[in-house]
Parts: structure tokens; C-alpha cells; sequence
């Protein structure tokens, strides 16, 4: 007789899990997300691997940055990007522009969109509901992009919240209640559940009384944890002090603290970068190798799931690696695309990024 394998018996267990959940009979009144049972999401035939991300430089609504930098980086690489992320203020005036424009181009050409939702405001502001009408005017636009769930994106409420370079930052007391009242407006303007993958998104280096754990919101009100880290290098950005770090002694330490404080989530680096700034001046191949090295020890982790890379016009520290506009500085660091081959990185398109939850 054939033994059920491991992954089988995860199934069949899903599966009575589901059933059971729905003849459980819901409570009265249940209205708020937090009321709500999420079950799991099941993927039809699983993957390994991780999902290639970038932002780029540009309005996303405008199809020569598509097809410049998305489309280009996945032919010169050799590997497709699965996510595109970009930075929208709640307070945006025009939120056509600023969503719908952006987000239907790139959903419907094959990237799913990683938003980080931003604000000029305060987390108490947010969490008192003095924001409300501009969030849920953002909601109801984000809606329309949906389109009747047809489409989703993930979302990234008040990235890199646990520093003090934010109007927001240091306040994890707000950040949970501003995080819970933004899904909870979602939901009443009819965000289909599904239309929305929620991220926690902490920068991984903050000072001990805001470590990333202290703002973490629930397991059940989150669909992917992860992290910003950026190799500075010796930039001359001030405030910065100097140290080259590979992509390891930079993250190795954030990765073993998200697995514990969420181990059913999958790990992103929301944000990405390396520069080429060295102790002994610009270096192509220190910047190269920390692509390759760092990629490789990366496909050793089977918890993370996904890296958006910040290519955004630099030329300070040198952080983009692909560039589509012209400085003193390379157009292209092969080190990317070395590190990008094999089968540890994989693409998922929206369609199938909707059917898994990338658990590891």
C-alpha cells in the first residue's frame, strides 16, 4: 500500500479543518475582522522558492517604466519579477492616480503589486479615527482596482514603524489600533477578504524598547511577516555610520526572530538594498559579490518567501543595480543576475499567488 506522503496528510488535514469550520455555527453580531474564523489558505500543489520583487524609479502608471524597468530587468536577468512595490500616502489627493492608474497596469501585465501604505500622520492621529474619511476614500478606491476580487495586492500598513524617522514611528501602542481600525474600514467599504494580503513590515534594526516584536499586531489580522535591511556600505549619507555587512550578519538575526514570533508566516524582505561604497572606495565587485553570496545563503532559509529590491534613483550610495537612466555610475550589476539563476528562485503570477499563502 502507498504511503501518504507529508504533504498529503497536511492536506487531508486542511481539508477537515475547512469542514469542520463550516458547520461551526458563526456567533451572533460577528461583524469586525477580529470576529471573523480565516482559514488557512490552501494551495493547489504548493512551491518552494522565492519571489522576485523591485522598485522601480517612476509612476508605474506610465508604460515606459513598465516596460524599461519590469520587463527589462526580468529579460536581462533571466528571471521574471513576481511583485512590484511602491510607496501611496493615505492622504493622496488624486487617488486614481496614485492607485487604480498604478496598480491595474502592473497587475494585468503579470506582476501583483506591494503597496506600502503611507502617511504624514501620527499613529495616535490614525488610531483615534481623525483619519478615517482619507482612508476610506483610499479603500474605496483600492475597491474599484480589485474589482470585485478579480485582483489583489498585498499591503504593507506604515512600513518601518518601530523607527523614529517616521511621522509615525515608536508608538507601538497606535500602530496595533491604527492597524486594526485601517482593516476594519476595509472591510466596511467591501474589500472582498481575499483581495488583500496584509504585511507586517518593521525595519529589522531599531533601537531595544522597539524591537519589531513589540508592534506585532496578531498572527490573525497578518498574511506574511518581514523586514527592511539595507548595506549601506561607507555612503556618505549623514548619520550613517560606516561598515560593509553581507546580506547575513545584516539579516541572519531578524529572520530567527520572525520564525519565532510568527513561525506560520512567511518571511519577506519588503526592502532591499546594497551599496557599492566600500572601505577603500566604489567597488563593482564588492557589490557583485554580495548579490551572489548573500542570494545563495538566502535559498538556504526556507522560511522567506520573497525580497523586493529598492532600485530607486541613488547615486549617493550607488543602491540601484539595474539602471534605466544614465549617471557615472554602472547601468547593470551581472552580481544580480548570477545570483537569480537556479531553481531557488521561482515567479508566481497574481493568479497563482491568490490560490497559496507562500507558508513556509
Amino acid at each position: 500500500m502507498k504511503r501518504l506522503s507529508h504533504r498529503h496528510l497536511l492536506a487531508a488535514l486542511a481539508v477537515v479543518l475547512i469542514a469542520l469550520a463550516v458547520l461551526q455555527p458563526a456567533p451572533a453580531g460577528a461583524q469586525s475582522r477580529a470576529d471573523r474564523v480565516y482559514l488557512p489558505f490552501v494551495s493547489s500543489g504548493g512551491s518552494s522558492g522565492i519571489l522576485l520583487g523591485m522598485y522601480p524609479s517612476g509612476w508605474l502608471g506610465n508604460q515606459s517604466v513598465i516596460d524599461e524597468q519590469l520587463h527589462g530587468l526580468s529579460e536581462w536577468s533571466g528571471k521574471q519579477l513576481s511583485l512590484v512595490g511602491t510607496f501611496i500616502n493615505i492622504e493622496e489627493k488624486n487617488y486614481e492616480a496614485a492607485i487604480r492608474m498604478q496598480l491595474v497596469p502592473v497587475y494585468d501585465q503579470g506582476y501583483t503589486p506591494f503597496i506600502n501604505l503611507m502617511t504624514t500622520k501620527s499613529m495616535a492621529a490614525i488610531a483615534s479615527g481623525q483619519m478615517d474619511s482619507a482612508i476610506r476614500q483610499w479603500a474605496e478606491e483600492y475597491n474599484r482596482f480589485v474589482d470585485g476580487g478579480k485582483r489583489f495586492a498585498y499591503i504593507a500598513p506604515f512600513p518601518e514603524m518601530n523607527g523614529d524617522w517616521t511621522s509615525y514611528g515608536e508608538d507601538p501602542v497606535n500602530f496595533k489600533k491604527a492597524f486594526q481600525r485601517l482593516q476594519d474600514i476595509f472591510t466596511s467599504v467591501g474589500v472582498p477578504q481575499d483581495a488583500v494580503r496584509w504585511v507586517f513590515a518593521p525595519n529589522g534594526a531599531s533601537k531595544p524598547e522597539h524591537r519589531f516584536e513589540y508592534y506585532y499586531p496578531s498572527g490573525s489580522r497578518v498574511d506574511a511577516v518581514g523586514f527592511s535591511v539595507y548595506n549601506y556600505g561607507y555612503c556618505s549619507y549623514p548619520g550613517l555610520r560606516g561598515g560593509w555587512a553581507p546580506l547575513w550578519s545584516l539579516s541572519g538575526e531578524y529572520i530567527v526572530r520572525m520564525q519565532a514570533m510568527a513561525p506560520d508566516k512567511p518571511i519577506f524582505y519588503t526592502q532591499m538594498a546594497t551599496s557599492s561604497q566600500t572601505a577603500n572606495g566604489t567597488d563593482a565587485e564588492a557589490k557583485n559579490k554580495w548579490f551572489r553570496e548573500g542570494f545563495a545563503w538566502l535559498t538556504t532559509k526556507p522560511a522567506v518567501r520573497a525580497i523586493l529590491y529598492f532600485n530607486i534613483e541613488d547615486d549617493i550610495c550607488d543602491m540601484a543595480m539595474y539602471r534605466t537612466w544614465k549617471t557615472s555610475l554602472p547601468d547593470r550589476y551581472p552580481g544580480y543576475r548570477d545570483a537569480v539563476q537556479g531553481a531557488g528562485f521561482i515567479y508566481m503570477s497574481p493568479e497563482q499567488l491568490r490560490k497559496t499563502s507562500l507558508r513556509p
